[in-house]
């Protein structure tokens, strides 16, 4: 029987360390899966170890534990519980249209708006015994596999799906500025089994790079983190984890899991999708706010295994072509409009630090305050209230700060593009309704609101400069920090204008 999921999205008992997955309060979705008190890992003979209430078992090679029993009975290919929703995030603007349980796919969504494209490292982590090598060839067509299924290449596997407008390429410049060919490799026996901090030693900055790291993945063919969740974004346990036997074409583990579907799975969880079968049939007139969210998805009660030539659930055929269900990797050739529509919404609102667009924006003026200084990076500040502050960092050393009613403000030339898109991160020390960090254009004569931050915690922006913005030799932005009450400020930092 052929029932190994293809992948695992599942919750930690701490964020902070990796860890054989464990059940935490389910928030959304549902397998049908009881509590796991599983564990997998693989000793320095190759074997890989099994265990589960009905006792050990030892199996000589992956291949033959992915066709096991063992493997199928516990499903494997997902430990579906997923973290809580991102508590107190706000839902300003768009970031609403792709919540945790709600989404609304409208035009501006739609992929013929624009091209993202998404920096990637891969981090290859390895036993001593060598098993979890990967050449550089096999990360590079796990990327072609990617860039198939999201852009539904012609001639390929993904042709029939839909065109997402999303392409990811291996980072050329890692976070210290250096040459990369974005691939790490680590020899490390607790990392290649998928324990230790090896996420927070290892991650590149999560908000600017898509982390990949393969190895045993508990046992699992890999796993992901909804960005929706709590504590997700910005933090290192964000990014993929994929088991290296299933990780690119022709992977090592075999047939049916080794033309690198895990990953176009995964990387659906990472950009804000939910299975198809998630919370079973869902409604009807309520598509969009139950099941997985998507309304053109047809309403699936469970997951679809194998590749057969018909299954049915909920009153229609169940989506068992979709990325986002459980079937053999070669039954799988698709994302949905709608589904291209709400990763994309995610990736615009949730990860806007994340992506180019056009496959060739061009960074207008970028500033991290890392200079300690307003005005090294051409600032005008209102007054001394105005100052670059340690504790009003988002990411490095520095940040910006605002203390009660004042600004810093920005001029820069957007002549040759025809539309500009700020993003930056925001929050507002000791919240409370009324206080606001404002982002605002000057149109000429006044200064427009364009966006704002109602969080006291960091959250990462992204908004389109009014039409006014573009091809302007002298276009001015400013934060403003909006409240009047002593002991609040606005805080902002790793300011970046794009232009197309």
């Amino acid at each position: 029987m052929q029932s190994n999921p293809l992948c695992a999205l599942f919750s930690i008992l701490s964020l902070g360390i990796l860890a054989t997955p464990s059940v935490q309060a389910q928030q959304r979705g549902n397998t049908g899966d009881a509590s796991h008190n599983v564990t997998v890992h693989e000793d320095l003979d190759g074997n890989i170890i099994a265990a589960d209430s009905t006792g050990t078992y030892t199996y000589p090679s992956w291949s033959i534990y992915l066709a096991s029993d063992f493997f199928s009975r516990n499903r494997m290919r997902c430990g579906q519980n997923f973290l809580p929703p991102a508590g107190g995030q706000q839902t300003f603007g768009a970031k609403s249209d792709c919540a945790y349980g709600s989404t609304n796919p409208k035009n501006e969504y739609d992929p013929a708006v624009q091209k993202f494209s998404i920096p990637v490292v891969v981090h290859i982590l390895m036993n001593t015994n060598g098993n979890g090598a990967i050449s550089d060839a096999m990360v590079q067509s796990q990327i072609d596999i990617l860039n198939e299924d999201f852009l539904a290449m012609i001639g390929t596997n993904g042709a029939p799906g839909t065109d997402c407008q999303v392409d990811f390429y291996l980072a050329t410049v890692d976070p210290n500025g250096n040459a990369t060919t974005g691939i790490t490799r680590d020899t490390n026996n607790n990392w290649y089994n998928d324990t230790g901090n090896y996420k927070s030693v290892l991650s590149w900055n999560t908000n600017k790079y898509f982390n990949i790291y393969t190895n045993t993945a508990s046992g699992y063919l890999g796993y992901a983190y909804i960005p929706q969740s709590g504590g997700v974004v910005g933090n290192s346990i964000d990014g993929v984890v994929c088991n290296w036997t299933a990780f690119g074409r022709n992977s090592p583990g075999g047939p049916p899991y080794n033309q690198g579907r895990t990953m176009t799975h995964e990387t659906g969880h990472y950009l804000g999708l939910f299975h198809t079968f998630d919370n079973g049939c869902g409604s009807t007139s309520a598509c969009y706010t139950s099941g997985d969210l998507i309304c053109d998805t047809n309403r699936e009660s469970g997951p679809v295994f194998g590749c057969p030539g018909s299954s049915s659930s909920c009153s229609s055929q169940d989506p068992f072509h979709n990325y986002m269900d459980y079937t053999n990797d070669l039954c799988m050739y698709e994302f949905t409009p709608e589904q291209a529509r709400r990763l994309r919404c995610t990736i615009e609102y949730w990860r806007p630090n994340l992506f180019t667009s056009g496959g060739g924006s061009t960074l207008i003026f970028g500033d991290g305050f890392e200079s300690g200084d307003y005005s090294t990076g051409g600032w005008v500040t209102q007054n001394v209230k105005c100052r670059i502050h340690g504790k009003s960092a988002y990411t490095g050393i520095w940040g910006a700060r605002l203390k009660r009613i004042t600004n810093a403000e920005k001029s820069f030339s957007t002549v040759g593009f025809s539309q500009v898109r700020v993003n930056y991160a925001g929050m507002v020390t000791n919240y409370a309704p009324k206080k606001k960090l404002l982002l605002q254009w000057f149109d000429g004569v006044n200064w427009v609101t364009v966006d704002n931050v109602q969080s006291s915690t960091w959250t990462n922006q992204s908004v389109f400069l009014p039409a006014g913005a573009a091809n302007n030799p002298n276009c001015t932005i400013r934060f403003k920090s909006k409240d009047k009450t002593k002991g609040t400020f606005a805080s902002f930092d790793d300011v970046a204008v794009w232009g197309d």
